[in-house]
């Protein structure tokens, strides 16, 4: 009777913990980590489309894959059940080289660019005027960062560094705002405008606001993202553990 009851007491503190940390693969509905064969494969929605050209590198470790873009280099995601109002889109990136501008985000394909980084030795990350914002000299070159940008357009957006908010800016006056279209690009300006040479090891999207205490549990580049189911198992796991050290 203790055994099942110690059981019991366990198998509860796992799904307490797992739901602690769950809410994290909610609304998930876009992971790519550059691991794959191409690096353009999805562990979460579909598989990232390549325009121009990608170099394989080094990521934030040995074991991280990376790849690195240029002018004229971008990746289109299919946003299917877009457009998308609200939203969160995780980066984690280094910029090489910063000539300018250098665009992160384009909302929809073919356009300007919506989010950038700016030159100011160290470079800075912010926006267009559709944001009408900028941080300050926060990003250093050759450093890796993760960037979580938050999107709820009828109410403001935030951009966070590292766990850390860098701004907030109210709702954009544009007629589309930050709208996620159907398809978006990223790291194109026009698909060969303002656009630097930058390393990119994970991207994701939510189709929801995170909250800050989980951008703070996103903590910083290279910390995983749970994915669906992962935690569940990983709590089964622990109590199958249990279970043969007890017998």
């Amino acid at each position: 009777m203790r055994k099942v009851a110690f059981l019991l007491a366990v198998a509860s503190m796992m799904v307490w913990v797992g739901s602690a940390r769950a809410d994290l693969s909610v609304g998930l509905v876009g992971q790519w980590g550059y691991d794959g064969a191409t690096g353009l494969e999805a562990t979460a929605g579909s598989d990232l489309a390549l325009t121009g050209s990608h170099t394989k590198v080094t990521g934030i470790d040995a074991s991280d894959g990376a790849y690195q873009v240029g002018n004229g280099d971008y990746y289109t995601v299919d946003n299917t059940g877009g457009p998308t109002t609200t939203y969160t889109l995780l980066l984690d990136f280094k910029a090489i080289n910063v000539p300018g501008y250098s665009s992160l985000l384009d909302t929809g394909t073919g356009g300007d660019g919506d989010v950038f980084l700016r030159y100011n030795s160290p470079s800075v990350v912010g926006g267009s005027a559709r944001l009408g914002a900028y941080s300050g000299n926060v990003i250093t070159h050759g450093d890796w960062y993760r960037l979580v940008i938050r999107i709820d357009e009828t109410v403001a957006g935030d951009f966070d560094l590292d766990g850390s908010n860098l701004f907030s800016c109210s709702s954009p006056s544009y007629p589309n705002g930050m709208t996620l279209q159907t398809a978006f690009d990223l790291f194109s300006d026009t698909g060969g405008g303002e656009e630097g040479d930058t390393v990119v090891s994970n991207a994701a999207l939510w189709n929801r606001y995170l909250t800050n205490d989980e951008v703070i549990e996103l903590g910083v580049a290279g910390d995983a993202i749970p994915e669906p189911m992962t935690l569940a198992l990983l709590g089964l796991g622990g109590i199958g553990a249990l279970l043969r050290r007890r017998r």
